[in-house]
């Protein structure tokens, strides 16, 4: 595991196959949920103008912050059924207790990274692709002010809101979204290189200024 750092080069890797074989032809777009939207912009970031534009859904901005929010949330959630009740049980047992900065510390020294400074931010910085950021304003494993720094990242960064939604449903906004991305594309498609074109809004959605 490297928070979307080790992962980006094994998807570096994949692409540059793809390439090799003829299936890749045309601008190239990445996407990503969660953990999977941290990996997207990584491989932009490594890819530079290989990369047309990244969509990256309900990312986390800095792993370390991301990690000392979700394990509370998780760790206080009370779900139904007795077999989920008992293994939330047993966690809050086990690892309630636990101090997160121990917690990363160790988990820096297994992974061989420094958790708090794998940065999402400082990639979608530096990635030459433009980039739709989206995050539910609900979402409690990642707190929606982590998708805020995201959005302000760059001006090739667009942000935007979904009222009401958390990190379960967000992804399920097809009816929601899937215009929205879908036009978002093809009029990046047809943008000049310097410009990054802003989403169009629906109810339900805000974007962030910068």
């Amino acid at each position: 595991a490297g928070y979307g750092t080790v992962e980006s080069d094994e998807v570096s890797d994949v692409i540059a196959a793809l390439h090799r074989r003829g299936e890749v032809q045309g601008p190239l777009y990445l996407f990503g949920v969660s953990y999977g939207a941290a990996t997207a912009v990584f491989t932009a970031e490594k890819l530079g103008t290989d990369v047309a534009g990244v969509v990256a859904m309900e990312s986390f901005a800095n792993a370390g912050d991301a990690i000392r929010t979700m394990v509370p949330h998780m760790l206080a959630l009370r779900p139904h059924g007795w077999q989920a009740r008992a293994m939330s049980l047993y966690a809050r047992w086990r690892y309630g207790a636990l101090d997160m900065d121990e917690v990363i510390a160790a988990a820096n020294d297994r992974l061989g990274l420094d958790l708090d400074h794998v940065d999402v931010v400082q990639a979608l910085a530096a990635t030459r692709a433009c980039v739709l950021v989206l995050h539910g304003d609900g979402d409690e494993h990642i707190p929606v002010s982590q998708g805020r720094r995201l959005g302000r990242a760059s001006a090739r960064t667009h942000y935007l809101e979904v009222r009401g939604e958390d990190h379960i449903t967000l992804p399920m906004r097809l009816d929601l979204l899937g215009t929205v991305v879908d036009t978002w594309l093809a009029d990046e498609a047809q943008a000049p290189a310097a410009l990054c074109p802003a989403p169009q809004l629906r109810t339900g959605l805000a974007a962030l200024g910068r």
